[in-house]
């Protein structure tokens, strides 16, 4: 039961309530406390109704979109919204190899896929970097070999390939400290 502004469960209003007439003043007059309850009672219910017709109006869109897909739509639309995400073209020995991890480690097949992924992202860009450092490497080995390479070309190669090693260097290193 509520005292105040609402009404309580019976719809009658509580008796203090009847008894203390409260006025609020308008512009074009005066306004009771019963006269505000009903306004605000009328107001909360048309709340109400907006929401359940915005519901009902998600519902019935999702519906027609089901009619419009058909059977298979039906299936594919509650298998897109429930169905784990499949993996296509995988192999499957490693697949396997990832299963028997998961059960080692008492972990599901999914949540391992996840660490993988989480550590391939994270370690990407360290692994790009450590790729290319390597090319550089060989590279200056290439060019340091006499007659290979003119040595006026040699020494402009070689500058350049070692700029950009110590900037995949210091790249290397901020990797290293995050």
């Amino acid at each position: 039961m509520y005292n105040g502004l609402y009404m309580s469960m019976s719809g009658k209003k509580p008796e203090r309530e009847q008894s203390k007439r409260v006025d609020v003043e308008e512009e074009n007059g005066q306004i009771t406390m019963e006269q505000l309850d009903e306004m605000i009672e009328r107001m909360v219910e048309e709340k109400i109704r907006e929401l359940i017709e915005e519901r009902v109006d998600r519902k019935i869109e999702r519906s027609i979109e089901e009619f419009r897909m058909g059977a298979r739509g039906k299936m594919m639309l509650a298998r897109r919204l429930t169905h784990p995400i499949p993996i296509r073209n995988l192999d499957r020995k490693l697949y396997m190899e990832m299963r028997r991890l998961a059960v080692r480690r008492g972990m599901t097949v999914g949540q391992l896929m996840n660490d993988a992924m989480k550590y391939y992202l994270e370690n990407h860009d360290k692994l790009a970097l450590k790729r290319r450092k390597l090319q550089i490497l060989q590279r200056l080995q290439k060019i340091g070999i006499p007659g290979a390479v003119d040595p006026e070309v040699r020494d402009l190669l070689k500058k350049e390939l070692e700029e950009e090693l110590e900037r995949i260097n210091k790249r290397l290193e901020e990797l290293e400290n995050l």
